[in-house]
């Protein structure tokens, strides 16, 4: 089987100032026979490279590598750089056939004359010469993840008896056992860098480029060296040194307060984990995060009712509350969709056992659910109870409730638009409980909005009245939220106050159409 190396070196390789060789690549394609002939040929004569069974993959690097000898060579004796990515060695014999038969080896490195010796050895442990130049910082941060294929014996020369390396070698990386896996050589013009098996070769020469180089061949780099020197510190400007210092000092302390904010962040992210809980959370974690949220609220008394002792197989709450007013017995539910009736009403059941046991009716049951608890909580439905549910509930002295509305009281009571009692004292509704403030007033629903919904339309009544500088509750679903009204119209005329019949409000914030409005 007849083959060509299919290389396309450029021609003026010799010319080019900066030369890349990754020898780890090891990409192999199949072989077609069309993409093996010589059109090159202006004769009938001429010589072929061959395959015989049992060879099975044809591999042209290191031939093509010993071609290039020349073109390397001439380039780096004008002034030029080469890196070059290290994989094993390896020797390859090549069959010529045509005007005569021959046999050729080359090994991977014979694109140098020259070349230390070269072990195969593999590792992913490698360390970094120490020094403070940038390849050697370079070196460290793409240490990580680097591999190393094999290992070199740099030359060296006996200066008093003990051995030196040659003045123009410089290792710069090494393995675990302090073998040479990486090397530089620099003549003051030329540089021929041997790198290591680097995980983001893309990035490392970005960084080589535009920071190693330029320092060890300012030559061959004379915009990104120009001025290089001025760095070193003897050419410190007046007071740099001191207010580099100060400089660092200040990024210390900014450190310093940033990580204790961070500590800040983390430990408000658990004293408050709760909230999240009570729209993610199922079964244990749940009762727990709706206990939690009791406390917080002002039920100090709020406890685990499976900690009391109960009827061995009797479906009981999961949480009581005794009060002043008497016990509120909560059951909590974590479920994918919605909840059935039986699932609403079987707290009413627990009441009877409970008001027996208490010889009195002062027991308040009440069904927390955490609906459709896979969805985000602002997209669910709500309420999440149906027509008849909630008239059950009223008929049945029960309360509904759901995890989303408890989410949503921490952000009214937080902002100051219902106390912790006022929120408690809902707890003892019974039906579809909401967390309105006793004292506000309904407004209705607004019959038309105008400007992105700032503006609302309402049909009032002489009482209450609403005047600017007033600030509403707007409830649409499960969502309160508090807004200010800017001003007032009646009869297409500003007004100090409303007065029954059609007004405008102007609001400071947009609400949703449906919503129901307090003042």
């Amino acid at each position: 089987m007849r083959v060509n190396t299919q290389a396309d070196v450029p021609r003026n390789l010799h010319e080019y100032g900066k030369i890349i060789l990754d020898l780890t690549t090891d990409s192999v394609v199949d072989y077609r026979s069309e993409d093996h002939g010589r059109r090159d040929l202006k004769s009938h004569r001429g010589n072929y490279i061959e395959c015989h069974n049992p060879q099975g993959l044809f591999d042209p690097t290191a031939l093509i590598l010993g071609l290039l000898q020349g073109d390397l060579v001439n380039a780096l004796h004008q002034g030029a750089m080469l890196v070059v990515f290290c994989s094993k060695n390896e020797t390859i014999e090549y069959h010529f056939s045509g005007e005569s038969d021959s046999n050729s080896k080359h090994n991977t490195y014979s694109f140098l004359p020259d070349f230390p010796r070269i072990d195969n050895r593999q590792g992913e442990i490698l360390k970094a010469e120490k020094g403070k130049s940038e390849i050697y910082n370079l070196m460290r941060k793409y240490s990580a993840g680097a591999k190393y294929h094999v290992t070199f014996s740099l030359p060296q020369t006996y200066i008093d008896g003990k051995p030196k390396l040659e003045k123009n070698y410089f290792p710069l990386m090494f393995s675990h056992d302090d073998e040479v896996v990486s090397f530089c050589i620099l003549d003051g013009k030329s540089g021929i860098f041997f790198f290591p098996d680097i995980e983001d070769k893309g990035a490392f020469l970005k960084e080589f480029f535009l920071q190693a180089a330029p320092e060890l061949l300012p030559a061959l780099f004379p915009d990104e060296a120009k001025g290089k020197w001025l760095e070193d510190k003897r050419y410190s400007m007046p007071n740099q040194e001191r207010l580099e210092t100060e400089r660092k000092e200040i990024v210390a302390g900014f450190e310093a307060k940033l990580n204790e904010k961070d500590a800040e962040i983390e430990q408000n992210s658990q004293d408050f984990s709760f909230l999240k809980d009570l729209l993610t959370g199922t079964d244990k974690v749940l009762v727990e995060a709706v206990i939690k949220f009791l406390h917080w609220l002002g039920f100090d008394s709020a406890i685990d009712a499976d900690t009391l002792e109960s009827e061995s197989g009797v479906l009981e709450e999961d949480i009581q509350i005794e009060t002043e007013k008497g016990l509120i017995i909560i059951e909590v539910k974590g479920i994918g969709g919605t909840s059935t009736d039986s699932e609403c009403g079987q707290i009413g059941k627990v009441r009877f056992r409970r008001a027996k046991q208490r010889g009195t009716f002062d027991v308040f049951p009440l069904y927390i659910v955490n609906h459709q608890r896979h969805l985000p909580a602002a997209v669910r439905k709500n309420p999440p109870f149906n027509a008849n549910q909630i008239s059950d509930a009223e008929n049945d002295d029960r309360g509904l409730l759901t995890t989303w509305q408890l989410f949503n009281l921490f952000a009214l009571v937080e902002r100051g638009i219902i106390t912790n009692e006022a929120g408690r004292e809902c707890f003892y509704q019974k039906g579809y409980i909401d967390f309105i403030p006793k004292t506000k007033k309904l407004l209705g629903v607004p019959k038309e909005h105008f400007r992105n919904n700032t503006v609302v339309i309402l049909d009032l009544k002489d009482e209450p009245r609403v005047k600017a500088g007033d600030q509403l509750i707007v409830a649409c679903e499960d969502e309160v939220k508090q807004v200010k009204v800017l001003s007032v119209q009646f009869d297409d005329q500003e007004v100090l106050e409303s007065a029954a019949g059609e007004v405008g409000l102007m609001l400071d914030t947009p609400v949703s159409k449906g919503s129901v409005s307090y003042v």
